[in-house]
């Protein structure tokens, strides 16, 4: 599947999750504030936060990719309800970034 295509789904499942309340490691989560989620190079995912009006109130922090979707705190947020059956199952699919596509609307 193309690498483009890929990004997206997997930008799509992150944004998900921080909806329903994730917040990676290391992450403030105390700190509110808009998140943009930007797919970087070789599996690895950088998250930026912009949490003031001003320019030097941002942060951006930088994770792989799988060690994020396979995280039991992904997939509690991202699931929510059947999280376990369906990390289980994530876990035995060839590419586990196209089984998160069938959960995005």
């Amino acid at each position: 599947m193309k690498k483009e295509i890929l990004t997206e789904i997997l930008t799509k499942a992150i944004e998900r999750a921080i909806d329903n309340g994730y917040a990676p490691e290391n992450w403030h989560k105390h700190i509110k504030g808009k998140y943009q989620v930007l797919v970087c190079e070789f599996g690895m995912i950088k998250l930026y936060m912009r949490f003031g009006n001003n320019s030097g109130d941002e942060m951006v922090n930088y994770y792989d990719s799988y060690r994020v979707i396979f995280s039991h705190e992904f997939a509690k947020a991202f699931w929510e309800k059947g999280w376990q059956h369906h990390l289980a199952n994530m876990v035995l699919e060839e590419d586990p970034i196209l089984y998160l596509s069938k959960f995005i609307h």
